[in-house]
């Protein structure tokens, strides 16, 4: 234990030269770069515009690796998880184009307090007013921000009637790579190669099953996506998944969400408790789709009408999207009569 590393950073990336060297200098301001117990790996899928070879050879605790291949954005999570789960206590991805909101310090005293209650994951949730009644604060840190947090059992948590998109969004979490974490996923790696649901179908699924405890920043910025001018501009990468799989662009997050449930009975399909995890993933899903909706108000309303004219139009991402909302809206309120 005394040989690994505090905490590794991997930063997978796809024609982002740019958008990386903003980072690296973000990360530097913030005290993360030159640290001897955290190291930030670079790792890149081959482009026509590549990170020049040697350029953070000058940061000490920054490694650059290439791929031969284009082996996609959860072909790189698996690789660094394949490569460095046994050298480091805590494990963060971190998205070319986003940015950490606190320094390296308060990141690890967050990391030191979660291992005071041996909590193995750590989520920054979105909407701190949302969360009030739910999560009492224990205690509070300050860097520039105050960050209040707390702990609490991953059922319990995901049991909440209100939920965010840190379920769908793997850079919110920091968690701790143990070997069982991550096996179905290494196993199924040639399953997953296309998928891009990495996080619903290692994190979520282990969690779950092992009632993790888990702490919770009340700060919903943790991570920000500043550093893409327009964050609803699809990347290279997000384009050439949509060409792959035929989808449309219009419902590119929301549709790959409902295809992350195949993929769980892929690598699940041998679990006895299958079909309870399938229902939390429905919920999860079905929870972040009406926080989505509602959160964004008017836009929320043109995208259930034009999911509606899609559907009769004979979209398939939106003839899916729609089916399920409408199963699972009879759902709850059935519950709720109940």
């Amino acid at each position: 234990m005394t040989n690994k590393l505090k905490l590794i950073i991997a930063i997978p990336t796809f024609c982002g030269a740019k958008r990386v060297d903003l980072l690296v200098k973000h990360l530097k301001r913030n005290n993360f770069i030159n640290k001897a117990i955290i190291k930030i790996i670079i790792i890149e899928n081959p482009s026509k515009k590549n990170i020049r070879k040697n350029a953070f050879t000058k940061f000490k605790n920054i490694e650059y690796l290439r791929n031969d291949k284009q082996i996609g954005l959860d072909g790189s999570w698996l690789k660094i998880l394949e490569i460095y789960h046994n050298q480091t206590e805590w494990l963060m991805f971190l998205g070319d184009d986003d940015i950490i909101n606190f320094n390296s310090n308060t990141l690890l005293d967050l990391i030191a307090k979660a291992e005071e209650k041996s909590a193995e994951i750590i989520l920054s949730i979105e909407n701190s007013n949302s969360y009030k009644k739910f999560i009492k604060a224990e205690k509070k840190l300050f860097d520039n921000t105050l960050i209040e947090y707390s702990f609490i059992n991953y059922k319990n948590y995901i049991g909440f009637s209100k939920l965010s998109d840190n379920f769908s969004f793997i850079s919110s979490s920091i968690f701790k790579p143990n070997k069982n974490l991550f096996k179905a996923a290494l196993e199924n790696k040639f399953k997953m190669s296309n998928t891009d649901c990495l996080h619903y179908l290692t994190l979520f699924p282990y969690a779950y099953r092992s009632n993790k405890k888990i702490m919770i920043l009340n700060y919903p910025n943790m991570i920000s996506s500043v550093l893409r001018k327009n964050r609803n501009n699809l990347s290279t990468e997000e384009m050439e998944y949509l060409k792959t799989f035929q989808l449309n662009k219009e419902y590119f997050n929301l549709f790959v969400w409902l295809k992350c449930e195949q993929d769980l009975i892929q690598i699940n399909e041998k679990k006895q408790d299958l079909k309870q995890l399938l229902e939390v993933h429905k919920e999860l899903v079905f929870a972040s789709f009406v926080s989505w909706i509602f959160n964004s108000r008017s836009k929320g309303m043109i995208y259930i009408i034009n999911l509606v004219i899609n559907y009769l139009k004979g979209v398939k991402e939106a003839k899916a999207i729609l089916r399920f909302m409408i199963y699972r809206s009879r759902i709850k309120i059935f519950k709720n009569l109940k």
